[in-house]
């Protein structure tokens, strides 16, 4: 039987036996929102650009998703909404989240049709953890629900561990190695989006999820490769992290050069490394 999810940002649990088809058996877990027009204005603030500053949406959308349970029953309604049918075993659906590691994810945001007076529909944003020699676990990093059957909506929350205004965001990590991995149990895994229908007899549906979030620079590492760029120095992080993705090897020896001037072959092969230039198919 699957154990029950209990209100903590982290669940440790350990899987056996088989998965229950029952809801009971697996409740909600708690949501955290974020008014919508906090997430819209932040995004609208920031610079639309190649980089660091981009903004990028990930859309998820309903015909991504499948029943989490045998027993659970849905279909299509108007304008691309998804929800359960009256006879469905289960209101749970999940899918999928295939995103690069190292970006910064920032916000999760749920499109739905809520006109149920007594019930809403949850999504939840979860990281799932462990390998070899490390027991399974879930981490819950975003949820957030519709409310008082307002309709058509768009229900937003900010990933941890910001849940106030603009997110400092969650760096993900797809790294999973187990216990080569010297923090085995906080490194790496698998996400996926869980949505729970409160009520399976009518009124809920989803059109979708998105996820916002943004390119980052590498953190700085302890110590310096070039010995013309110390930790001290101003652009010592990002000198590191281009020698780290291979787009620079230095001048020559143990240094950097982070003075001298560069030429249009260098810059060339800057831009060639960066981009993974040139593949014809």
């Amino acid at each position: 039987m699957r154990p029950k999810f209990i209100p903590a940002a982290v669940l440790t649990i350990a899987l056996a036996g088989a998965a229950s088809t029952a809801a009971a058996d697996h409740p909600p877990a708690p949501v955290t929102k974020v008014p919508p027009v906090d997430q819209k204005t932040w995004e609208a603030s920031q610079t639309r650009e190649f980089g660091a500053t981009t903004i990028n949406i990930m859309q998820i959308p309903a015909a991504a998703f499948r029943s989490e349970y045998s027993a659970g029953k849905f279909s299509w309604a108007d304008f691309g909404y998804f929800g359960p049918d009256s006879d469905s075993g289960s209101g749970y659906l999940w899918a999928p989240v295939t995103i690069p590691t190292g970006v910064k994810l920032l916000y999760m945001n749920g499109y739905y049709q809520d006109t149920n007076a007594s019930a809403d529909v949850a999504f939840y944003l979860y990281r799932t953890t462990g390998g070899a020699g490390i027991s399974p676990g879930l981490e819950l990093l975003a949820s957030s629900s519709s409310s008082a059957a307002p309709g058509y909506g768009f229900a937003s929350a900010a990933v941890s561990p910001d849940y106030l205004g603009a997110p400092s965001g969650y760096t993900v990590d797809n790294y999973a190695n187990g216990a080569t991995d010297p923090t085995p149990d906080l490194k790496g895994g698998q996400y996926f989006i869980e949505v729970y229908f409160g009520d399976v007899t009518g009124g809920l549906a989803i059109r979708g999820v998105e996820l916002v979030w943004q390119r980052q620079i590498s953190p700085a590492p302890g110590t310096a490769t070039f010995s013309d760029v110390p930790v001290t120095h101003t652009f010592f992080q990002s000198v590191e992290a281009l020698r780290a993705s291979g787009i620079t090897t230095g001048c020559g020896g143990t240094n950097y050069c982070p003075d001298a001037t560069v030429t249009r072959g260098q810059m060339a092969a800057f831009l060639a490394r960066a981009l993974g230039l040139h593949w014809d198919h």
